[in-house]
């Protein structure tokens, strides 16, 4: 048995070597076009790895370049022990019977709070006053080309280049010196109150262009208003108080140490949320608006003490801009916020001008209304949700270049100056100014109700005439006001005194003591046409159903193209 298995193996062994023989044979026969297949597949393999090292490269940037523009905010609160226990400061402020009732640090924080709430008001008063100036200046000249007989074509030539210069300068500051101060700047408060780091944002030097440019837009015509860029910039002007600003371009550094307090993102958070509600409640003159719009829109951190320091900082704002406004209503401090929703005019002005009837004064609210306040609600939320799909459809045709998107600028303005202005040729919609005086008798210039007011105007030729003033024209007195016949014993005539735009509407075509409708509303300022439509109801609204629906029109489709150009 043991033989037998000896050769069985012997006979094994021989045929394996003769296989393996072979195939070494076959091996060394095949050995080129193997080593051939190889090198080109550690070729593909190198050319793979290249290409997939370049993609990682270009990945890698694309990731850098995001994140170098948009970094991570540290706002979370360290709470490790060790760091907690070396970090630690020995608390100094102010002691009430040997305890710290008032850190130094708080107090400086309600400082700062006050502070940005003065600063915001300020600034957004002379917002407001320059776009007066402006918008008068362009409006007077207008009417000045009306008036003295000059054709359309004149007065639209001065109208649509006043507004194409403002509007391109406005575009060429944001697009060449900060883009940043695009838009309104709302998404980008978003944005950092969430964590996320926005570079250039929050710069000084990117809020005064935001200034220039709020004033220069608002006062080129475009469908654009001052409420919504305030926000941005009550953020920035908290932002830049609590980091010291280099003011570079004044030649000093503002840094103080006290500052170095709050060098951290947290405490910057803090005071950028409360100073974008001052600049909302700046806007409306609405203090817990201004609370309620950052807690429901903008940030996602909440705790008792960022509530006071925006609601301190909203309320400083208001009652600021109350009483800076105060010099232009007799004193009266109820008029808050650059927009205001209540009356126009004080009570007391209102019913000495003989305006009894105002709706800000005497205004019911009748149960049936409930119907029209849902139906005016369904159709706020039906064009909102419009206009936003919209602007999202119109971002992706926008232009990329910054050439394109100057001519951008200069054509929306051209053609939404051609819009406002046909359409105010073309509809001319006049209304009685609302003010009345009583002429001829002993009761001359006095204020009167209308032409139905029997009791005021004294004597059996006076009348309530619709006038606010009498001027003489002609004469060895003309230019001065006058009363009775002393007027006409001078060789002149006493006509009614124009109303002057800013208080009660542009001519624009219409006789002495009308305005045109659509004039007053398109060309003058928005936030007094939009006051004018909360105070006076019928019979004394001032504007007809057509001319605000022919308004709301043109505006909704104006600001589409408006919103989002540079």
């Amino acid at each position: 048995r043991t033989v037998s298995m000896s050769s069985m193996n012997e006979s094994l062994l021989q045929s394996n070597h003769v296989e393996i023989v072979n195939v070494e044979d076959q091996a060394m026969a095949h050995a080129p076009a193997a080593a051939e297949e190889l090198q080109h597949f550690a070729a593909a393999q190198n050319l793979n790895r290249n290409e997939s090292m370049e993609s990682r490269k270009s990945i890698q940037q694309n990731i850098f370049s995001i994140y170098g523009r948009l970094e991570r905010l540290d706002v979370d609160p360290i709470n490790q022990p060790y760091y907690v226990d070396t970090h630690r400061k020995i608390e100094r402020g102010y002691n009430l019977n040997g305890q710290i009732v008032f850190t130094s640090k708080v107090f400086y924080r309600w400082i700062l709070t006050v502070l940005i709430g003065m600063a915001i008001a300020i600034i957004a008063r002379a917002v407001q006053v320059s776009i007066q100036v402006l918008v008068d200046q362009r409006n007077d000249q207008v009417e000045m080309y009306v008036r003295q007989g000059s054709t359309m074509l004149q007065a639209f030539v001065f109208f649509a280049v006043w507004n194409s210069c403002f509007a391109l300068v406005g575009g060429l500051l944001t697009i060449t010196l900060e883009p940043a101060t695009a838009a309104d700047g709302i998404a980008e408060i978003k944005a950092f109150m969430n964590g996320t780091h926005v570079k250039h944002f929050l710069k000084l030097r990117t809020i005064l262009v935001k200034i220039v440019g709020t004033i220069l837009a608002a006062s080129s015509g475009l469908a654009s208003g001052s409420e919504g860029p305030l926000i941005h910039i009550g953020a920035g002007i908290a932002s830049g108080m609590t980091r010291g600003d280099k003011v570079q371009s004044l030649c000093f550094e503002f840094s103080p140490a006290i500052l170095g307090r709050f060098h951290n993102d947290r405490d910057r958070r803090d005071f950028i949320s409360a100073g974008a509600g001052a600049g909302m409640a700046a806007a409306f003159g609405a203090p817990i608006g201004g609370v309620l719009f950052v807690l429901e829109e903008t940030s996602n951190a909440w705790h008792p003490q960022l509530i006071w320091n925006m609601f301190t900082a909203a309320l400083v704002a208001t009652v600021s801009l109350a009483f800076i406004k105060a010099d232009l209503n007799s004193g009266d401090v109820s008029l808050a916020g650059l927009l205001s929703f209540g009356t126009t005019n004080s009570v007391q002005r209102l019913r000495d001008g003989g305006i009894l009837a105002d709706s800000s004064v005497e205004a019911p609210i009748y149960w049936w209304e409930i119907i029209m306040f849902v139906v005016v609600g369904i159709l706020g939320g039906i064009v909102g949700g419009v206009f936003n799909r919209a602007v999202s459809l119109l971002s992706l045709v926008r232009p990329r270049n910054n050439l394109l998107r100057a001519f951008e600028v200069f054509a929306i303005s051209l053609i939404t100056s051609a819009s406002i202005f046909y359409l105010v040729v073309l509809n001319p919609v006049c209304r009685d100014n609302g003010l009345w005086t009583c002429r001829d008798g002993g009761s001359w210039g006095d204020w009167c109700s209308g032409p139905l007011d029997l009791d005021t105007c004294k004597g059996p030729t006076s009348s309530c005439a619709n006038a606010s003033a009498w001027m003489c024209q002609g004469g060895s007195s003309a230019g001065r006001s006058c009363r009775d016949s002393d007027c006409e014993q001078l060789g002149g005539k006493c006509v009614p005194l124009q109303i002057p735009a800013i208080n009660r509407g542009m001519q624009m075509g219409c006789d002495v003591g009308q305005y045109n409708e659509l004039a007053t509303l398109l060309f003058g300022h928005h936030e007094l046409s939009i006051s004018r439509m909360m105070t006076q109801a019928w019979p004394f609204s001032p504007y007809s159903i057509a001319s605000m629906l022919k308004a709301a029109a043109v505006t909704f489709v104006l600001m589409l193209i408006t919103f989002g150009a540079h």
